[in-house]
């Protein structure tokens, strides 16, 4: 999947970005990559492969999703969720670049 600069998530148009660190206000050790729903940016670790900056990707629109629709999930349910998304995707050969 080639991940784009811009995304759109419920009508707002997110940027997002490769960063070496991304900026995760929750203080987690653990962590590949972050939503930032007031500055509408996705930041995901350049750090890591690109199957896991796709599954990363995947998971931070899913946080957009559920913060948009004020859907209550916790972040193991998102991880969940996204991890079933990609494994689907890849597993039909849907994240082509």
């Amino acid at each position: 999947m080639k991940i784009p600069s811009k995304i759109n998530i419920c009508g707002i148009i997110y940027d997002v970005a490769f960063v070496k660190k991304p900026d995760n206000q929750l203080g987690s050790l653990d962590y590949y990559g972050v939503i930032d729903s007031e500055k509408s940016r996705i930041e995901i670790s350049d750090g890591i492969d690109k199957q896991r900056q796709t599954q990363t990707f995947i998971h931070e629109i899913l946080h957009g999703i559920a913060t948009n629709y004020a859907v209550k999930l916790d972040e193991d349910e998102v991880e969940r969720l996204s991890n079933g998304i990609y494994a689907v995707l890849k597993s039909n050969n849907l994240l082509k670049d």
